[in-house]
């Protein structure tokens, strides 16, 4: 006999709370199918069927369906109970960086939510962005900040943030004579480059760009790569080469006079900056809400 599984219990008192599996799916923060597959399952498991599907495809009861709620419903709040009394880390929310969302978007994000939530923990992990990825495959983490998306089939994402990106130069004569003239960055590419490490978000934005422009990276100068933007910015610094860098990372840098910002193209090349969580992995109500004031215009 197939297992039954407090997921499955979960995604039936939703669909019958809401009426409807497009909406269960929406507050579940799974797919609508994976809640039709939940749901299909437990009605196996049962061999009756729960839910029964109208005209306007308003979801109801059927008297199976009506005992089976109850006692799913008695069964969840028993869980709710036993995670509220019982776990420890109840109140902790563990995430995970890569280096822009770690350096200057969590941060705000981070203190205004434990002002509202006072009772709050985090702990923050940080890595490139395919590092995140495996944190959150290997349960490190509950929540993960990238800046690309690798795997849509077992993660969710949702839009946090954009972020442009552009070339930096050393802040010398010749580069400021440059962008005095308003040169743009793409016409400095056949100049010695810094890249980011190739699990970084960023470096695989940088790579995504200079594909579409037809550029490839084999006839590329690549006079290093680097771990931290950090270290890229202080290697331009020092006239080792230029950088195509998030311009979150470099707008300190900027502003010290340490390195010129130029921009790749006349429109913004933009990339996009993304919370991120497993598909089928119950979220607890802290988490959720974090999610929902995170992502929130």
């Amino acid at each position: 006999m197939p297992e039954l599984t407090l997921k499955q219990l979960e995604a039936f008192v939703c669909v019958a709370d809401c009426g409807s599996f497009y909406q269960a799916a929406q507050q579940l923060y799974i797919s609508q199918p994976t809640v039709s597959a939940h749901i299909a399952a437990l009605e196996s498991h049962f061999h009756t069927t729960l839910l029964l599907r109208g005209s306007r495809k308003k979801v109801t009861l059927t008297p199976s369906g009506q005992e089976v709620y109850l006692r799913a419903k008695a069964i969840l709040q028993s869980c709710m109970e036993l995670e509220r009394d019982y776990a420890a880390q109840a109140d902790e929310l563990r995430l995970g960086a890569s280096t822009v969302p770690m350096g200057y978007l969590l941060p705000p994000i981070m203190a205004e939510f434990r002002r509202q939530h006072p009772g709050c923990r985090f702990v923050v992990k940080k890595g490139d962005s395919t590092a995140v990825h495996q944190m959150l495959s290997g349960g490190e983490i509950q929540l993960g900040v990238v800046g690309t998306v690798l795997d849509r089939e077992h993660l969710v994402y949702r839009l946090l943030a954009q972020d442009n990106l552009v070339l930096i130069t050393p802040n010398t004569a010749e580069y400021r004579a440059l962008a005095a003239e308003h040169v743009l960055g793409r016409r400095l590419l056949d100049r010695p480059l810094i890249f980011r490490s190739s699990g970084s978000g960023t470096q695989i934005a940088v790579d995504r760009y200079l594909s579409e422009q037809g550029i490839a990276t084999e006839g590329i100068h690549v006079a290093a790569r680097m771990e931290s933007n950090e270290g890229v910015i202080e290697l331009v610094a020092q006239q080792m080469g230029n950088s195509v860098l998030s311009a979150l990372a470099v707008q300190d840098a900027v502003k010290a006079g340490k390195v010129l910002r130029f921009p790749l193209e006349q429109t913004p090349v933009t990339r996009e900056l993304y919370l991120v969580w497993p598909k089928h992995v119950p979220l607890s109500q802290l988490t959720r809400q974090f999610i929902d004031f995170a992502s929130q215009p």
